[in-house]
């Protein structure tokens, strides 16, 4: 049995919601139910087994912040923001100079780069249509992820669709 947590952000506190869905044998469906953000996502049952899902919306900046844990951290806007925007910001940032992977026009896996040379933390940005609407997603900013961590989210993101 596969149990799908409904989450809505109510007086600022996220709050979680039983339904059975059927997904595949070793995933479990996550479903965010916030206004603008009505979709879902699977995820395998192993990490739920110590850690809670939550979705919380930031009502100052707009995003939602959705976490499993401290190796699944995304932020969604709802928003045309585009990886040319993304890669824009990161030319400017004055400390970090940033290594490109996995790039295309919807997706962008990248490296921060120390001023001595030394590779630091990953970070991953896509966009997405879902259900009519354009979002911007990309791994929580201030996080350190390992190459493993934004496979492992990027994987889980692939899942990601309106409410079915």
């Amino acid at each position: 049995m596969l149990i799908a947590l409904a989450f809505c952000a109510c007086n600022d506190q996220p709050t979680a919601v039983e339904d059975q869905h059927v997904n595949k044998s070793n995933d479990s469906t996550i479903v965010i139910s916030e206004k603008g953000f009505e979709m879902q996502y699977a995820v395998p049952k192993v990490m739920l087994a110590n850690e809670k899902a939550i979705a919380d919306y930031n009502d100052m900046t707009g995003i939602l912040e959705v976490s499993l844990g401290d190796k699944f951290q995304i932020d969604i806007i709802n928003d045309s923001l585009s990886i040319t925007d993304l890669k824009i910001d990161l030319a400017d940032d004055q400390f970090f100079t940033y290594k490109f992977y996995d790039e295309g026009e919807n997706t962008l896996t990248y490296q921060a780069v120390l001023p001595t040379g030394d590779d630091f933390y990953y970070h991953f940005a896509q966009t997405m249509q879902i259900d009519g609407q354009h979002y911007f997603i990309r791994s929580r900013d201030g996080v350190e992820f390992t190459l493993k961590n934004v496979k492992d989210m990027r994987e889980i993101l692939n899942s990601l669709k309106a409410v079915q």
